[in-house]
């Protein structure tokens, strides 16, 4: 029989992909609509590339077990990834930051949901063809791991986002001066497309993960050392950018809230589920997700003015 939590995420997966094409085409004018429906098809192309890359390199496999393929990637994955690019975008244009910051808070964004999903993505295990496999399936030469998970995973995620976040800033600006001919923003999403794939194997990622080429001893050292310099330049940042304008909980990010939790609620309730103790970080990052919006919402004290 076909796993229930894997046949859950999927159907999840697909309806978040075709809620958040259907509110970029609802929210922007003419000018935009196209481009950011555009953007994130996009990330769904980058996403495949990327993640059949990683298989066919041999870091990590995801078992074939499932209705909708691309390669030897599930599309409930890129599909995932996108939406969570979509709604992080969207809630930091509420925030007023800089575009420049955008990347770093997006970077942030989805490594904060990703620690929630893929603790309970390789836990969510089942027998298949006489072998017992989880939805993602890391191979066993990371001798330290986060609930399953190698360290290097979640600095990768800030890297996955920021990369194209930051091609995406830079071509809407392109998009704006050329008077948003839909032409400049179908160039500008191929070139994030396929130059975030290049950057993401390139010596800065090895860098920004493994603190390649310097010499520092200890995988699981390096690995924190360098997920914790990300992260804090992520929030300097962000703190010092900060216009202290609150983001309102109405319709306009409802699709944010829609999007985040049903994720987390997922994650939460299949934990629970399958006894798995991953359900600890479930719960930690929705909360952390959770903390991040209220922190720029009228709930904190120290933003005085509306949006």
């Amino acid at each position: 029989m076909y796993p229930a939590t894997w046949l859950a995420i999927e159907i999840i997966s697909v309806i978040l992909f075709l809620l958040a094409i259907g509110d970029a085409i609802l929210r922007f004018n003419e000018q935009e609509r196209l481009t950011r429906v555009f953007e994130i098809i996009g990330f769904v192309i980058y996403g495949i590339i990327f993640e059949n890359i990683g298989v066919a390199v041999g870091i990590y496999h995801y078992s074939s077990e499932r209705f909708f393929m691309a390669g030897t990637v599930p599309l409930e994955i890129p599909f995932l990834e996108a939406v969570i690019f979509y709604v992080g975008m969207l809630f930091v244009e509420r925030t007023k930051l800089p575009d420049k910051i955008y990347p770093f808070f997006v970077g942030l964004f989805g490594m904060i949901m990703d620690a929630g999903i893929d603790p309970v993505a390789v836990s969510d295990q089942y027998l298949i063809n006489g072998t017992l496999e989880g939805r993602w399936v890391w191979q066993n030469f990371y001798p330290e791991m986060f609930y399953g998970i190698p360290y290097f995973n979640f600095t990768g995620w800030f890297a996955l986002m920021f990369y194209y976040s930051l091609i995406v800033v830079l071509g809407r600006r392109y998009l704006r001066s050329h008077d948003y001919k839909l032409k400049y923003g179908i160039f500008y999403i191929i070139i994030a497309i396929f130059l975030s794939d290049i950057l993401i194997a390139s010596p800065v990622t090895n860098l920004m993960l493994f603190g390649s080429p310097f010499p520092i001893y200890g995988r699981m050292l390096v690995e924190l050392i360098t997920l914790s310099i990300v992260t804090a330049i992520a929030l300097i940042l962000i703190a010092y950018y900060w216009p202290r304008v609150y983001v309102p909980f109405d319709k306009s990010t409802y699709i944010i809230w829609i999007i985040s939790f049903t994720i987390h609620i997922y994650n939460i309730t299949t934990a629970a589920a399958i006894g798995s103790p991953a359900i600890v970080p479930a719960i930690v990052f929705a909360m952390l997700t959770l903390v991040l919006f209220l922190f720029f919402s009228e709930f904190n004290p120290l933003i005085k003015q509306k949006e």
